[in-house]
């Protein structure tokens, strides 16, 4: 039995097959530029792993160094930043500057001025069976750790945790949220790629990839 197209009239099985293949272009054409297929989600987090395990970002010169770098990407981006918000989310550069990417600058800021006490291991008690000894908790990184955005403040609430991830010595995989209908979340990944040795990569990972 023929299908049936809209206009009721029978569609060959070569017309079937090329109006799929009409609708899986116009599908991918829907889909935002920058998304990566959640098929390569599994390599780039495999790839984040060797990095992590390497033992490149666990020192505390290289923790600083990682959050001084990201600090520098959003110096040199911050009028490009806050276009997009503009494009995006019609914010002033005002409002951008200081509920974006101020915040984001405070934050390196203090983690840098405090991470040497953060990285210090912290005493405890030692319980009976090992009296005379000594005993402390030594703070250490977990390894890959996602970030997941928000549209409605790409910059603050999509790099405040990787300042604290960074900071703790891990490697970060960031989703940006992007809305079909927009093209910020390319535009975020852009400006704001930050140095491959603490993130390897910044893609834009479609909703449906969680």
């Amino acid at each position: 039995m023929s299908s049936r197209s809209r206009s009721g009239t029978p569609r060959s099985k070569a017309g079937r097959k090329a109006a799929k293949a009409k609708s899986a272009k116009s599908a991918k054409s829907d889909k935002p530029e920058g998304n990566i297929d959640p098929s390569e989600v599994g390599a780039i987090v495999e790839e984040l792993r060797e990095s992590f395990e390497a033992g490149t970002n666990k020192s505390y010169e290289a923790r600083v160094r990682n959050l001084e770098g990201l600090r520098d990407v959003i110096l040199k981006g911050r009028s490009k930043l806050c276009d997009a918000m503009k494009k995006d989310l019609n914010k002033s550069e005002v409002e951008a500057y200081y509920t974006e990417m101020n915040l984001v600058e405070h934050e390196i800021q203090h983690m840098v001025d405090h991470l040497k006490s953060y990285m210090s291991p912290e005493s405890v008690s030692t319980d009976l069976l090992n009296i005379g000894g000594a005993s402390a908790i030594y703070p250490d990184p977990l390894g890959v750790v996602c970030v997941i955005g928000a549209w409605n403040y790409p910059v603050q609430l999509t790099l405040m945790p990787c300042v604290g991830a960074i900071a703790a010595g891990n490697v970060c995989f960031i989703k940006v949220r992007a809305l079909r209908d927009d093209k910020g979340g390319r535009r975020y990944v852009a400006l704001l790629h930050p140095p491959s040795r603490f993130c390897t990569k910044f893609p834009v990972v479609h909703d449906s990839a969680f």
